[in-house]
């Protein structure tokens, strides 16, 4: 599940500090992947690989902090008007949102088993008359597909990162990056990202100047029934930009939005819209990147 564990020493040599922000190190066969140590306890557990798992907090810990980010939204394919002729640029992926909550538990607790779901990076769009682009891990949008006429597909929606209890204690949410929009021809929309949190995706660029529109970032919430929470950062990401139409070159596709920010580590970041074609060579879009979710007790 590229989960990684660290109980951390006294000294900080164990961290180090990478893209402005404090990072663990990974092992090996996550070694692609930087991911950032939440502030808190000594022991920190990772998780980046999309989909459910759940985490267990010992008994007698007083406080959690976790920190979400959700997943970028997928770049919309780029079009090639009517088959022919210069086709349009696909819009970027919007950004996942991040949210750092702290929450506080009384001494008596008992073992506390938080589910969680990691947002998957929504697919990019597939270029003239490719197929759609689909929705990441916990997200519910998958971009339309282009259709004849040179029509670029839109970009899946980011999986929204959820995290709550098992008995409705708690509900933070990290909202994934919307897919952008195909480009020219009867093109694609971009998917929204996962549940109420997730970003609308990008409307797709139709006709002559078909210019697929960036994806929407997603946003956050961090509550709790019974617990005493505190939303201590939020970080709302960006919007996917929007693709460009060209005469006589290549057109560019939309650039994409940045994930949110905390403590210097910028994560959840959209894909890149397709560019646009001569003939029947639009271009895919690229995927968005995943969600991590960091817990620190």
């Amino acid at each position: 599940m590229n989960k990684l564990t660290r109980g951390l020493p006294a000294a900080a040599g164990a961290l180090a500090l990478i893209g402005g922000g404090l990072l663990t190190a990974l092992p090996a066969h996550a070694a692609a992947e930087a991911v950032p140590a939440a502030r808190g306890g000594n022991t920190i557990e990772v998780f980046t690989m999309p989909g459910p798992g759940s985490v267990v907090i010992p008994a007698g810990v007083t406080e959690v902090t976790i920190t979400a980010w959700g997943a970028g939204g997928g770049g919309g394919g780029g079009g090639s008007e009517s088959g022919s002729g210069e086709g349009g640029g696909g819009g970027g992926g919007g950004g996942g949102a991040a949210v750092r909550c702290v929450i506080t538990l009384p001494a008596s607790q008992d073992p506390l088993t938080l589910p969680y779901v990691v947002g998957g990076g929504g697919a990019g769009g597939g270029g003239w008359n490719g197929a759609p682009g689909k929705g990441g891990a916990g997200g519910t949008g998958e971009g339309e597909a282009g259709e004849n006429g040179g029509g670029g597909g839109g970009g899946g929606g980011g999986g929204t990162t959820t995290v709550g209890s098992l008995h409705g204690l708690l509900h933070l949410t990290a909202g994934g990056g919307g897919g952008g929009g195909g480009a020219d021809g009867l093109s694609g929309t971009g998917g929204r990202g996962g549940g109420s949190h997730g970003g609308a995706g990008g409307s797709g660029g139709i006709g002559a100047d078909g210019e697929g529109e960036g994806g929407h970032h997603g946003d956050t919430g961090c509550r709790s029934d019974t617990l005493t929470t505190r939303t201590a950062t939020v970080s709302d990401g960006t919007d996917g930009g929007a693709g460009i139409k060209t005469k006589n070159v290549f057109s560019r596709g939309g650039a994409s939005g940045a994930g949110g920010t905390i403590d210097g580590d910028t994560l959840g970041t959209g894909g890149t819209g397709g560019n646009g074609g001569f003939e029947k060579e639009g271009f895919p879009g690229q995927s968005g990147t995943n969600g991590v979710l960091v817990v620190r007790y």
